[in-house]
């Protein structure tokens, strides 16, 4: 890859930009600060040596690809922390725009601001994401390969559902 004068920070814009086509969210996943990721990434956008860094990820990465963000994206669903949605619906009054910014909000599925100043959280189906999840694993995979996958996600299931989350 033409990575010669990349530095690392620059290396995680452009796979995360290849991967999300989002230029301030790669800028953020790549450690830019909230304050400025907005004005880093187009400002990256700019370089030839880092379109070409993209170009080479989006080449060399386009097939699979898919499969792989999904999956990525079901298993945060399944088994991510929903930490940082509760600090927000507690003490959302106290955080500026920054720590909002911050925050990862990927498991709601909806927010709601309440007449009284409260929010509503409502979270994505941690079951259906174990459900599509199981299922990939069911069409990837040969039958005896995949017991042990599922018997690993089912275990998982059964200890979201005696811990509430499900």
């Amino acid at each position: 890859m033409n990575t010669i004068s990349l530095n690392e920070k620059e290396k995680l814009f452009c796979r995360y930009y290849a991967d999300l086509l989002n230029p301030k969210e790669a800028a953020l996943r790549a450690g830019y600060s909230p304050k400025m990721a907005e004005k880093a990434a187009y400002k990256l956008l700019t370089r030839s040596e880092i379109s070409a860094e993209i170009e080479e990820h989006l080449h060399s990465t386009r097939q699979g690809r898919l499969l792989e963000q999904a999956v990525t994206g079901l298993l945060r669903l399944a088994f991510g922390n929903t930490n940082d949605a509760a600090l927000l619906a507690l003490t959302h009054s106290e955080l500026d725009q920054d720590a909002i910014e911050a925050l990862d909000l990927y498991s709601i599925a909806e927010l709601k601001k309440q007449r009284d100043g409260g929010f509503e959280v409502k979270f994505a189906d941690r079951l259906k994401a174990i459900e599509a999840l199981v299922s990939i694993a069911r069409q990837l995979q040969p039958q005896e390969d995949t017991a042990g996958f599922l018997e690993a996600l089912m275990g998982c299931a059964e200890e979201e559902k005696k811990d509430g989350a499900l």
